[in-house]
Protein backbone atom coordinates (compact mmCIF):
# COMPACT_ATOMS: atom_id res chain seq x y z
CA UNK A 1 0.00 0.00 0.00
CA UNK A 2 2.81 2.41 0.91
CA UNK A 3 4.61 1.83 -2.41
CA UNK A 4 1.34 2.39 -4.33
CA UNK A 5 0.86 5.70 -2.53
CA UNK A 6 4.41 6.77 -3.38
CA UNK A 7 3.88 5.78 -7.01
CA UNK A 8 0.67 7.84 -7.21
CA UNK A 9 2.31 10.87 -5.60
CA UNK A 10 5.22 10.58 -8.06
CA UNK A 11 2.88 10.33 -11.04
CA UNK A 12 0.93 13.39 -9.88
CA UNK A 13 4.13 15.38 -9.45
CA UNK A 14 5.57 14.51 -12.83
CA UNK A 15 2.27 14.94 -14.66
CA UNK A 16 1.88 18.42 -13.16
CA UNK A 17 5.19 19.43 -14.76
CA UNK A 18 4.24 18.30 -18.24
CA UNK A 19 3.93 21.28 -20.60
CA UNK A 20 0.37 22.13 -21.48
CA UNK A 21 -0.28 22.26 -25.20
CA UNK A 22 -2.63 25.26 -24.96
CA UNK A 23 0.15 27.61 -23.83
CA UNK A 24 3.62 28.11 -25.22
CA UNK A 25 6.41 26.90 -22.97
CA UNK A 26 9.32 29.21 -22.23
CA UNK A 27 12.81 28.05 -23.11
CA UNK A 28 15.99 28.33 -21.10
CA UNK A 29 17.02 31.16 -23.41
CA UNK A 30 13.75 33.04 -22.68
CA UNK A 31 14.38 32.90 -18.94
CA UNK A 32 18.06 33.84 -19.35
CA UNK A 33 17.03 36.88 -21.41
CA UNK A 34 14.52 37.95 -18.74
CA UNK A 35 17.10 37.42 -16.01
CA UNK A 36 19.59 39.56 -17.94
CA UNK A 37 17.03 42.38 -18.09
CA UNK A 38 16.22 41.96 -14.39
CA UNK A 39 19.87 42.09 -13.32
CA UNK A 40 20.68 44.97 -15.70
CA UNK A 41 17.96 46.99 -13.94
CA UNK A 42 19.53 45.99 -10.60
CA UNK A 43 22.95 47.20 -11.67
CA UNK A 44 21.49 50.48 -12.95
CA UNK A 45 19.54 50.97 -9.72
CA UNK A 46 16.36 51.21 -11.82
CA UNK A 47 13.64 50.63 -9.24
CA UNK A 48 10.76 51.28 -11.65
CA UNK A 49 11.98 48.69 -14.16
CA UNK A 50 12.57 46.15 -11.40
CA UNK A 51 9.04 46.73 -10.10
CA UNK A 52 7.57 45.88 -13.51
CA UNK A 53 9.45 42.57 -13.49
CA UNK A 54 8.00 41.20 -10.23
CA UNK A 55 4.55 39.91 -9.34
CA UNK A 56 2.27 42.01 -7.16
CA UNK A 57 2.65 39.37 -4.40
CA UNK A 58 6.40 38.84 -4.80
CA UNK A 59 8.43 37.69 -1.81
CA UNK A 60 12.12 38.57 -1.58
CA UNK A 61 13.99 36.70 1.13
CA UNK A 62 16.86 38.96 2.19
CA UNK A 63 19.80 37.72 4.30
CA UNK A 64 19.60 38.82 7.94
CA UNK A 65 16.37 40.76 7.39
CA UNK A 66 12.63 40.26 7.25
CA UNK A 67 11.12 39.13 3.98
CA UNK A 68 10.02 41.84 1.56
CA UNK A 69 6.42 41.03 0.73
CA UNK A 70 4.71 42.64 -2.24
CA UNK A 71 5.76 44.93 -5.06
CA UNK A 72 5.43 48.13 -3.00
CA UNK A 73 7.67 46.79 -0.21
CA UNK A 74 10.28 45.78 -2.78
CA UNK A 75 10.14 49.21 -4.42
CA UNK A 76 10.57 50.96 -1.08
CA UNK A 77 13.50 48.76 0.00
CA UNK A 78 15.22 49.00 -3.38
CA UNK A 79 14.83 52.79 -3.44
CA UNK A 80 16.52 53.01 -0.04
CA UNK A 81 19.26 50.58 -1.03
CA UNK A 82 20.10 52.32 -4.31
CA UNK A 83 20.10 55.73 -2.58
CA UNK A 84 22.78 54.42 -0.22
CA UNK A 85 24.98 52.62 -2.75
CA UNK A 86 25.66 51.86 -6.37
CA UNK A 87 26.06 48.33 -7.77
CA UNK A 88 28.82 47.74 -10.31
CA UNK A 89 30.43 44.78 -12.04
CA UNK A 90 27.39 42.55 -11.52
CA UNK A 91 27.77 39.13 -13.13
CA UNK A 92 25.82 35.90 -12.88
CA UNK A 93 26.92 32.38 -13.51
CA UNK A 94 23.73 30.45 -14.22
CA UNK A 95 23.90 26.91 -13.00
CA UNK A 96 20.41 25.63 -13.61
CA UNK A 97 17.08 26.63 -15.14
CA UNK A 98 14.11 24.28 -14.85
CA UNK A 99 10.76 25.08 -16.43
CA UNK A 100 7.62 23.37 -15.24
CA UNK A 101 4.51 24.60 -17.09
CA UNK A 102 3.90 28.11 -15.73
CA UNK A 103 6.84 28.19 -13.30
CA UNK A 104 10.55 28.49 -13.99
CA UNK A 105 13.29 28.03 -11.41
CA UNK A 106 16.61 29.77 -11.90
CA UNK A 107 19.50 28.82 -9.62
CA UNK A 108 22.78 30.73 -9.97
CA UNK A 109 25.75 32.36 -8.32
CA UNK A 110 26.62 36.03 -8.66
CA UNK A 111 29.35 38.56 -8.02
CA UNK A 112 29.05 42.32 -7.69
CA UNK A 113 30.71 45.35 -6.17
CA UNK A 114 28.81 47.51 -3.70
CA UNK A 115 29.93 51.13 -3.83
CA UNK A 116 29.13 53.32 -0.83
CA UNK A 117 30.03 57.01 -0.97
CA UNK A 118 33.57 57.70 0.19
CA UNK A 119 34.47 54.03 0.60
CA UNK A 120 36.31 51.57 -1.63
CA UNK A 121 34.12 49.09 -3.56
CA UNK A 122 33.10 46.04 -1.54
CA UNK A 123 33.19 42.82 -3.58
CA UNK A 124 30.30 40.46 -2.91
CA UNK A 125 29.79 36.83 -3.90
CA UNK A 126 26.51 35.05 -3.41
CA UNK A 127 23.87 32.73 -4.79
CA UNK A 128 20.21 33.05 -5.58
CA UNK A 129 17.06 31.23 -6.55
CA UNK A 130 14.53 33.12 -8.66
CA UNK A 131 11.09 31.62 -9.19
CA UNK A 132 9.49 33.00 -12.35
CA UNK A 133 5.71 32.75 -12.88
CA UNK A 134 3.91 32.99 -16.20
CA UNK A 135 1.15 35.59 -16.05
CA UNK A 136 -2.27 35.41 -17.74
CA UNK A 137 -0.91 37.62 -20.54
CA UNK A 138 1.88 35.02 -21.06
CA UNK A 139 4.64 37.28 -19.72
CA UNK A 140 7.01 35.98 -17.04
CA UNK A 141 7.62 37.81 -13.75
CA UNK A 142 9.76 37.11 -10.69
CA UNK A 143 7.48 35.63 -8.06
CA UNK A 144 10.05 34.64 -5.42
CA UNK A 145 13.64 35.75 -4.92
CA UNK A 146 15.82 34.05 -2.35
CA UNK A 147 19.46 35.04 -2.11
CA UNK A 148 22.33 34.78 0.31
CA UNK A 149 26.01 35.58 0.50
CA UNK A 150 28.83 33.12 0.06
CA UNK A 151 30.57 31.93 3.21
CA UNK A 152 32.84 34.57 4.71
CA UNK A 153 31.29 37.49 2.79
CA UNK A 154 29.96 40.36 4.90
CA UNK A 155 29.28 43.63 3.06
Amino acid sequence: MKSLTLLLVGLLFFSSCAPQKSRPTATREDIEKLASQFWAAHEKGDVESLATMVTEDVIVMVPNADDLRGRSAVKQAMSQMYAAMKVTDFAIQTREIDICDSTAYELATYTENLNFAGKPPQPVRGRYLLVWKRQPNQSWLVHRNLFNLAAGVHP
